[in-house]
């Protein structure tokens, strides 16, 4: 399950959320990956890239850029996730 994590331009922290994101048998933590999406449109993010980054570290989450509109490093993102479910 996708989950966007924005709420006025600002990141909620996802760490609050994650007590509700389950998988899908019920135990244990779903695989999380932070995405910052449109990094090639600077003025139409709300998050900066970096801010991403740094929560991601923050958290120990894998973090990646991604433009969805025109599917640049989309396919990265979820081979990411599978890497974590193989795990």
């Amino acid at each position: 399950q996708v989950k966007e994590l924005l709420l006025s331009g600002s990141l909620i922290y996802p760490s609050l959320l994650l007590g509700a994101i389950l998988n899908s048998s019920g135990f244990g933590l779903a695989p999380v990956i932070l995405v910052g999406n449109k990094y090639n449109r600077v003025i139409e993010r709300e998050v900066f890239i970096k801010e991403g980054s740094i929560l991601a570290y923050k958290l120990e989450y894998n973090f990646i850029k991604a433009f969805a509109k025109n599917y640049i490093n989309i396919k990265k993102a979820f081979y990411n996730i599978i890497r974590q479910l193989r795990r």
